[in-house]
């Protein structure tokens, strides 16, 4: 059987740096999760959004909306930072599949090349 890479904890690590919102797809809902800001990998082989750590091996797919809204001020509009070229560049270099969809991007579970 060969190995396979973990590769959970580098979307969290690029979803921290980017300040983008994620939404994760358990396999045993209909509907995938509300967009959230929260997403962590607590320990290997589980990740954890607003409903609380989850067996990896639960998970159908994560989207990704790489468009982050900023806050500027009180009585200004959020500014909307577009992170698309560089979530497509950091999944390419992490060897992540991905498939672009309205929202985003949407990583499946099994998603490694």
């Amino acid at each position: 059987m060969s190995q396979t890479f973990n590769f959970w904890p580098a979307v969290e690590e690029k979803l921290r740096s980017t300040h983008c919102r994620s939404r994760i797809k358990w396999s045993q809902c209909v509907e995938p999760g509300k967009w959230t800001h929260f997403f962590i990998v607590p320990t290997d082989g589980y990740i954890e959004g607003r409903l609380g750590p989850i067996p990896v091996r639960e998970v159908d797919w994560v989207e990704i909306d790489p468009i982050a809204l900023q806050d500027v001020g009180r009585l200004i509009p959020q500014r909307q930072i577009d992170h698309t070229a560089a979530w497509m560049s950091y999944l390419a270099q992490q060897g992540i599949r991905f498939q672009r969809v309205e929202s985003g991007f949407r990583i499946y579970n099994d998603a490694m090349e």
